[in-house]
């Protein structure tokens, strides 16, 4: 009985990444499409958001393929995200 219950949570937890990453692929480009034409932003700022776009798709995407549990990769997308805002204020 244990080991069942293991196995359905684990299927619940990919369909969770899933069902975000099917969320992410619809609304990220919208606020993005928001963002440039709300604040009349610059070239430089477009591609930067260009660039924390791509980086975001990878991340969000990845997490079926990673293998790490869901604490893990809370952990990984903690640190990605730091680095992306780092990024943007200019603070390699």
């Amino acid at each position: 009985m244990g080991k069942k219950c293991l196995e359905c949570a684990k299927c619940q937890q990919i369909k969770g990444w899933r069902v975000a990453r099917e969320a992410y692929s619809v609304l990220w480009p919208v606020l993005i499409n928001n963002k440039v034409a709300t604040l009349e932003l610059n070239e430089k700022q477009i591609q930067g958001l260009l660039d924390v776009t791509e980086e975001m798709t990878s991340i969000i995407c990845g997490a079926e393929e990673s293998g790490m549990n869901i604490a893990e990769y809370a952990e990984y997308i903690t640190g990605k995200a730091d680095e992306c805002r780092a990024r943007l204020e200019g603070n390699p």
